[in-house]
């Protein structure tokens, strides 16, 4: 109600993607020849999708217009499955590991309460970290192509798409420098992105997000909701649970995947960051986003915990 439908119902309207501006500006000009939303600063690919759907049926349906979070749901598991396949994944092994990512319930949820950009956010970053796994692995060309395609293709779903885009920069790192030089370069990288923080400007909006609108700072009252939602509550099953033994394994066992790793550490991080230091704060201590964002990325992690799983099979049954 806040953005998406409502955006997408003008632009089936008008038959036209027109322009969206802040509530201050588009108050400036009484609303004349411009609309506005809470997020007017966000790419336009979530309504096009529902906007679509009304063109192609030729008549406004407020149910039709969702179908295709159907076709989210589906290319994840379509995704998921095939590289499971091309990992080296058995039949029955691939079938039940994209059963487990297709039954999440906040997945689940966010299909049938459609409306949310998240589920489509997650579908390419899905897309893009299972491409790179497979690339870490095998140096397939296409498979890098398709992870960076996927990768960029955030950017145009939401304005968080080119964080999760950054959080591939470590994994390539490591994978193309090589684990010693690759941190090397990382701790230089976190470095440069100290200092810019220290001395970038705080009006500076990069993504949809500036210093002051941030107002970084601990917020320690966002550890125990954190905590509560992927230990506790049924948002992702055991996943977590999961996640953090393919975390301690890859470093034991599985050392092959710390690019892999990487991408994703960095993605939890940028996770934490935003609820521990940010103004978002209060979407973690009402449970609001909290779980909406996690979703973006939990795909690629049960991904991550399967591509573990298999590694871990492959040096057991290699041993003499």
């Amino acid at each position: 109600k806040q953005h998406w439908a409502k955006q997408a119902k003008v632009f089936f309207e008008l038959r036209s993607t027109v322009s969206y501006v802040s509530l201050e500006q588009w108050l400036a000009v009484n609303g004349e020849g411009v609309y506005t939303n809470m997020h007017p600063d966000y790419p336009i690919a979530t309504p096009l999708l529902q906007a679509w759907i009304a063109i192609a049926l030729g008549y406004w349906d407020n149910s039709l217009i969702n179908t295709p979070w159907l076709l989210m749901w589906l290319g994840i598991g379509l995704i998921f499955y095939a590289q499971a396949r091309i990992a080296g994944a058995t039949l029955p092994l691939a079938m039940a590991a994209t059963y487990m990512v297709l039954s999440l319930p906040y997945l689940n949820i966010q299909v049938a309460l459609a409306g949310y950009a998240d589920l489509l956010l997650a579908l390419g970053y899905l897309g893009s970290f299972a491409a790179f796994t497979a690339w870490v692995q095998t140096r397939a060309r296409w498979q890098l192509m398709f992870a960076l395609a996927s990768g960029a293709g955030c950017l145009l779903i939401k304005n968080e798409g080119f964080f999760w885009l950054l959080s591939l920069v470590p994994g390539l790192l490591l994978a193309l420098a090589g684990f010693r030089k690759g941190l090397i370069w990382l701790a230089i990288g976190a470095v440069i992105l100290l200092l810019t923080l220290i001395f970038m400007p705080p009006e500076l909006t990069i993504a949809g997000h500036s210093l002051a609108s941030m107002d970084i700072q601990y917020r320690p009252q966002s550890v125990v909701p954190i905590y509560l939602s992927s230990f506790v509550h049924d948002n992702w099953h055991m996943l977590a649970y999961l996640f953090a033994a393919a975390l301690l394994a890859v470093p034991l066992r599985a050392r092959e995947l710390l690019p892999v790793a990487a991408i994703l550490v960095s993605a939890l991080c940028l996770y934490l960051a935003l609820y521990l230091l940010t103004s978002n704060a209060y979407g973690a201590v009402r449970f609001t986003s909290l779980n909406r964002v996690a979703l973006q990325f939990v795909p690629a992690i049960a991904f991550f915990v399967l591509a573990v799983f298999l590694s871990l099979s492959t040096n057991r049954a290699a041993r003499p």
